[in-house]
């Protein structure tokens, strides 16, 4: 009897090595802002599973054996850097009795934009005034002595600008600056410029 347990444990372990068990798994890719992400590509033990639809989502097996830990690598589309390292996880048999249940393991990666968006409102209270970016005109102040600026770049920078006063010597100051940080995420600044206007001397 014992030798005949012993065989039809041998056949089994061989059966499961001939047959690998597979672990369905879903994987959620997000913005940082929670919202779906497409394009997002999900590899395993070097082997590309595919990449989440318009929801975000990948449905994909894994095989190996049963209590196996995998790592997941994921690759965010055009624009998009990843947060955090690829998730791991266990496989496992999922044996839900209720049937609505999921019957499949679930993780998460999360992308962000590889540029944030930063909007400057430009109050200097003189008209036709250029806004320089890195010696470019990238606004002209109004009539009224306002303007704005949309900055597109990498979060953690920061932004010179340039009011330039070349225009009009009597301005003090003469050409400002001003530096503005780019965060994490999109938001919005205000740069307040007073001018004194200086008098022209008679001749």
């Amino acid at each position: 009897m014992r030798a005949l347990a012993l065989c039809l444990l041998a056949l089994e372990a061989c059966q499961q090595a001939l047959h690998p068990v597979s672990f369905p798994v879903r994987v959620k890719a997000t913005s940082d802002q929670g919202e779906p992400l497409a394009g997002v590509k999900i590899a395993a033990g070097g082997r590309e599973l595919g990449a989440t639809d318009a929801a975000g989502l990948l449905q994909a097996s894994l095989t190996g054996d049963e209590g196996q830990r995998v790592q997941l690598g994921f690759v965010c589309p055009d624009r998009y850097e990843r947060l955090g390292q690829g998730p791991s996880l266990i496989l496992r048999k999922l044996s839900n009795l209720d049937l609505g249940a999921p019957q499949h393991t679930s993780v998460e990666v999360q992308c962000a934009p590889s540029l944030r968006s930063k909007v400057i409102a430009v109050r200097a209270g003189q008209p036709d005034l250029p806004v320089l970016l890195r010696g470019e005109v990238v606004a002209r102040t109004n009539e009224r002595g306002t303007t704005h600026v949309l900055l597109r770049e990498r979060a953690g920078t920061s932004v010179r600008l340039t009011l330039d006063t070349s225009s009009a010597p009597q301005l003090r100051p003469a050409s400002p600056v001003r530096m503005f940080a780019v965060s994490g995420k999109d938001d919005f600044a205000v740069w307040d410029q007073p001018f004194e206007v200086i008098a022209k001397k008679p001749k």
